[in-house]
């Protein structure tokens, strides 16, 4: 089975390199947007196309770094933009504790942007630690490159 994917995806990469180019570029931003999605299972393929001179390997990763950057700015500036609505929402006080969302803050303002460095290494929390940099208003730049 494994076999069958595989010849799939290289079929796919030497074929069409335009489309698979887009597809990991999607893979890279639905990572960030929607973090339950499978998008390491998919990195692997993008290694071995790579690696096998299928795909251009400075090409990908700049392709990947632009999803990833371009969600992430997305998801700062959808907290900058509403945080207000985010911490009065009845579901966000239903399931977080305010004084637990506070209590974030408290770390934003001691430890700045290493949060959100620590956040991409913590499953599921990469990017809810984008929103709650924007909502408690860290410096933008700061916070992307991080």
């Amino acid at each position: 089975m494994e076999g069958l994917i595989v010849n799939f995806v290289k079929d796919v990469a030497i074929n069409k390199p335009l489309l698979a180019y887009t597809f990991f570029f999607i893979n890279s931003v639905l990572q960030i947007l929607f973090p339950p999605y499978p998008g390491d299972t998919i990195i692997v393929f993008q290694g071995y196309l790579s690696l096998e001179g299928i795909l251009n390997p400075y090409f990908l990763l700049f392709n990947i770094l632009v999803g990833t950057v371009l969600s992430s700015i997305f998801l700062y500036y959808l907290g900058y933009a509403h945080g207000d609505k985010v911490l009065n929402n009845n579901f966000i006080n239903k399931y977080f504790k305010i004084n637990k969302i506070y209590r974030l803050n408290k770390w934003f303002e001691k430890y700045g942007s290493l949060i959100v460095i620590l956040g991409k290494f913590t499953p599921g929390f990469g990017s809810i630690a984008f929103i709650a940099a924007g909502i408690f208003k860290l410096p933008p730049v700061r916070t992307i490159i991080s």
